[in-house]
């Protein structure tokens, strides 16, 4: 049910979960553990924890792949160059490299029209 959930949370959300579901397990082992019932919630506790940057980081692999290919098509069906500098530095970062490519080909078209 979780990685249901997950996938219609926002980034926000989803690391809001993670936090609010281990605090809300400590809760429930303290409570447990006060009427004299012991378990280690730290196996679970360290799954909710991890499962966020695991999940943010196939979102980010999922959204590059998806802008990869967009450039490509972009680039085959139109004059467009491949890489819009713009007179700005080039981003190290690939996130930030098809964003200002992009944005490039938007000022392109614009320009063109």
């Amino acid at each position: 049910m979780g990685a249901v959930c997950s996938s219609r949370l926002s980034p926000y959300q989803a690391l809001l979960a993670a936090v609010l579901s281990a605090i809300g397990m400590t809760q429930v082992w303290a409570m447990l553990l006060a009427t004299g019932f012991w378990f280690a919630p730290t196996a679970y506790m360290l799954t909710a924890l991890l499962a966020y940057p695991f999940w943010s980081w196939r979102r980010l692999e999922i959204t590059t792949e998806f802008l990869d290919a967009e450039i490509l098509r972009l680039a085959a069906t139109t004059t467009i160059p491949a890489e819009a500098s713009l007179d700005q530095h080039i981003p190290r970062d690939q996130v930030e490299r098809h964003i200002a490519t992009i944005q490039g080909a938007n000022v392109h078209l614009q320009q063109a029209q």
